[in-house]
């Protein structure tokens, strides 16, 4: 014999679609309080964000070592030693005025390089796309600080744009880092 509970419960895993009225008016709260995940797959949890970055950056640095960071103060962080952080760059633009050579970006973790987590090689001079960009560290434990270091191929220049934002404007140059 069934109560009046166990009865409900099993009418909701024998069919989903038939969710009580209480449960779907809970989730609508949820959700207006908590918010709705864009991504379910996105299990990260962001520990460090930059300011607004509203002047674009340009370089002809052809080596880590000459290239330009994005931020002009790297974000700082204390690394578990056993998690991988991801690395998200975003703005309007990453542009390479040769269509031979790319313009390049690479982690710069503690001020040195920990990998190219991304890039852009135009098919005609001058290209420009959307920047996007994610890419992945493994620091060892204790404290660090990380940025992203822009540099090019070869003979061209490199740029990243980014603006105040706003109508008739570029929109801003974030970088954030999070725990994964």
């Amino acid at each position: 014999m069934q109560d009046g509970f166990t009865g409900k419960v099993l009418d909701v895993l024998s069919d989903p679609m038939n969710l009580p009225p209480e449960f779907l008016d809970y989730m609508v709260q949820h959700q207006a309080v908590n918010g709705l995940s864009v991504s379910p797959q996105d299990r990260s949890t962001t520990i460090a964000h930059s300011p607004p970055v509203t002047t674009g950056l340009t370089t002809t640095g052809t080596t880590f070592g000459t290239g330009v960071d994005l931020l002009s103060t790297p974000l700082s962080f204390t690394a578990s030693g056993g998690n991988s952080y991801l690395i998200h760059v975003v703005g309007p633009g990453i542009i390479q005025s040769t269509a031979t050579q790319a313009t390049l970006l690479n982690a710069n973790l503690d001020g040195a390089d920990a990998g190219r987590i991304g890039g852009f090689q135009p098919l005609v001079a001058g290209g420009v796309i959307p920047l996007t960009v994610v890419g992945v560290i493994t620091p060892a434990s204790g404290n660090h600080t990380i940025n992203v270091r822009m540099f090019v191929s070869g003979a061209s220049t490199g740029t990243v744009q980014a603006g105040a934002g706003g109508v008739g404007y570029l929109a801003p140059l974030l970088v954030s880092l999070s725990v994964i």
